[in-house]
């Protein structure tokens, strides 16, 4: 591969990755969550493209297609263990608030900390989980994650830390099962030029007046929940538990994914 191509494809990488960079920054994981968490797919990544191949699976292999240290090839292949990366410092103020006894009520609550100074209860008890981070930026990280609020001249703790809610767990869960869907469709499209493609389309405006937002959004998910209809219906007739016969032929999985999101026009250009 020459220079320029690799360089090209380490930008589009970047771009690829950035929408994973802000989905851990929202969500207090850190770059040493991300860096096990990606250690693990390019491991399952690499066996599977072996036994696609019909290679021979071994730790030499998997470690010279992902450059991975055949230290972490065992660790995680063989023995199927994975990093709890040091908490957040973030997290560990809020750790030690929830279980310090000088931190507590009598009735073992977390109590109101003074905040503003160094010598405040805040800044003493940030100081005792890192001394490389200011208080006021530890205090920016919780309020911005909406687990302190400020009161006067004193703060309280609102939650225990981040806690996705059970719903927005399984949204999450089906935002990675499409991403995975989109990846083959673009990749099955480039690898088999000559064979049917895969769906995909994009359509967009980036002129359209935001009084008009509601209205197209509610359009759009009414047009979306009619097209999905009518594929479900067509696909019904080709699928097995809904036709007699054709049990012993290969079985095939389809998915169709839509989505629509609005934006502002001038950051939407930005990220381009």
């Amino acid at each position: 591969m020459s220079g320029d191509s690799s360089h090209k494809l380490r930008e589009i990488l970047t771009a690829l990755v950035l929408p994973l960079a802000r989905f851990c920054v929202r969500r207090t994981l850190t770059i040493q969550d991300f860096e096990e968490c990606a250690k693990q797919a390019f491991l399952t990544a690499a066996r599977e493209e072996c036994e696609t191949k019909g290679d021979k699976v071994s730790l030499s292999r998997l470690s010279a297609i992902t450059g991975l240290h055949r230290r972490d090839v065992s660790r995680i292949q063989v023995n199927h263990e994975t990093k709890d990366p040091a908490q957040n410092v973030p997290l560990r103020v809020v750790g030690l608030w929830l279980t310090d006894k000088r931190y507590l009520t009598k009735a073992g609550v977390p109590r109101q900390l003074s905040y503003g100074n160094e010598a405040s209860d805040f800044s003493r008890l940030v100081a005792r989980v890192s001394k490389n981070i200011h208080a006021g930026s530890v205090l920016a990280e919780l309020e911005r994650l909406e687990i302190v609020r400020r009161r006067g001249e004193f703060l309280k703790l609102r939650r225990r830390g981040f806690e996705p809610r059970g719903d927005a767990v399984q949204i999450l869960t089906y935002l990675a099962q499409d991403s995975q869907d989109l990846f083959a469709a673009v990749e099955g499209n480039l690898a088999s030029p000559s064979a049917p493609p895969c769906l995909h389309a994009t359509t967009e405006y980036d002129q359209i007046p935001a009084t008009e937002q509601q209205k197209i959004q509610k359009w759009i998910l009414q047009q979306g929940a009619l097209f999905h209809q009518r594929i479900r219906k067509f696909l019904a007739k080709h699928d097995r538990e809904y036709k007699r016969g054709g049990a012993s032929e290969k079985a095939v999985r389809v998915s169709v994914g839509t989505f629509g999101v609005v934006s502002d026009s001038v950051k939407a250009k930005d990220k381009q």
